[in-house]
């Protein structure tokens, strides 16, 4: 059998949840072959996927298969480093609407991996999440389009640059302080658990402390925060408010959980999750909010119709990625 038409069957086994195994393993393999093989994925699947009226059976037979392939994929892929640096950084692979991804990392400056200055890059593309275990053996979760950075010295300069949005465990070191830098402004730790946002689209950079104490520093300002407090830093003013941190970290548990947020940011973070296009044609719907709770195993079908009724509006998909709302 001719190899197109081979992975043509295990993209319809796929999509229908009847892969085997070794079928699963070779449908990977070949996946990250080339990006190539993943837009051909995505269109072959989106001629597979139902009307939404079968959307229930669809969904449960593709989660049967998204289950199996997590778990044979959590084994980390490990990438060792030269010289001092000589920890390991962990790489966990993750499924996101039914699209097999690996997380992409990329080393810049001199060859020589002993070169202090050299640096690595982490990203989670659109899509996609990633898990991180960094020198130190403090965990980050990097939530779609998202990227950190870091030296090669970081057992003793523990700085790490951040775009995006990431949750952070720090491992306590009352000698070295952990720094998260942004380009609003800097979170510095010593051991805590924390989670920031910030995407250059939203307009603002917000921290929440889940466990310990984190300060904000800012030019000459600094800020503390308790467990349970939340700062935002928009229009060049800082607001600190109480909130329920599980709201702020559901995202890194696959959950969608929103409190009074705008219709015109949920779409923008839908957007990201999904790695779909939504464009909205009624500016009035921009600003109303909407909270509520979403599982990453719904699809974005599932997840509109939803919010149809909520916000009220009317959608039509027009392609694997392009959808408007009316």
């Amino acid at each position: 059998m001719e190899k197109g038409n081979s992975i043509n069957i295990l993209i319809q086994k796929y999509s229908n949840g009847t892969l085997k195994p070794a079928e699963e393993e070779q449908l990977y393999l070949w996946l990250n072959e080339s990006a190539l093989n993943r837009d051909l994925f995505r269109e072959r699947l989106n001629e597979t996927v139902p009307e939404v009226k079968d959307q229930v059976r669809f969904n449960s037979a593709l989660a049967k298969t998204k289950s199996r392939l997590f778990k044979e994929q959590k084994s980390s892929r490990k990438i060792q480093f030269k010289g001092k640096f000589r920890r390991w950084i962990e790489l966990a692979a993750v499924l996101v609407l039914g699209i097999l991804i690996k997380v992409s990392v990329d080393y810049f400056g001199a060859a020589n991996l002993d070169n202090e200055n050299q640096l690595c890059k982490i990203a989670a593309p659109i899509g996609q999440k990633s898990q991180v275990m960094l020198p130190d053996g403090s965990k980050v979760w990097l939530n779609s389009e998202s990227v950190i950075e870091f030296n090669n010295n970081f057992a003793s300069n523990r700085v790490v640059k951040l775009e995006g949005e990431a949750y952070f465990e720090v491992e306590k070191d009352k000698d070295h302080a952990f720094q998260v830098q942004t380009k609003s402004y800097n979170v510095v730790v010593h051991g805590t658990r924390f989670n920031v946002m910030a995407y250059d689209d939203l307009g603002y950079t917000q921290t929440t402390l889940v466990e310990g104490s984190v300060e904000i520093q800012r030019g000459k300002q600094q800020l503390f925060l308790e467990p349970g407090e939340q700062i935002n830093l928009q229009n060049g003013q800082f607001i600190e408010r109480k909130v329920n941190t599980d709201i702020a970290i559901a995202w890194k548990d696959n959950k969608f959980r929103f409190d009074s947020v705008k219709f015109s940011e949920l779409i923008r973070r839908l957007e990201r999750w999904y790695d779909v296009d939504i464009e909205i044609s009624n500016s009035a719907l921009l600003e109303q909010e909407f909270s509520g709770v979403f599982k990453n195993d719904e699809t974005i079908f599932q997840v509109l119709t939803a919010l149809k009724y909520y916000v009220g509006f009317e959608y039509k998909h027009e392609g694997f990625r392009k959808i408007t709302i009316k």
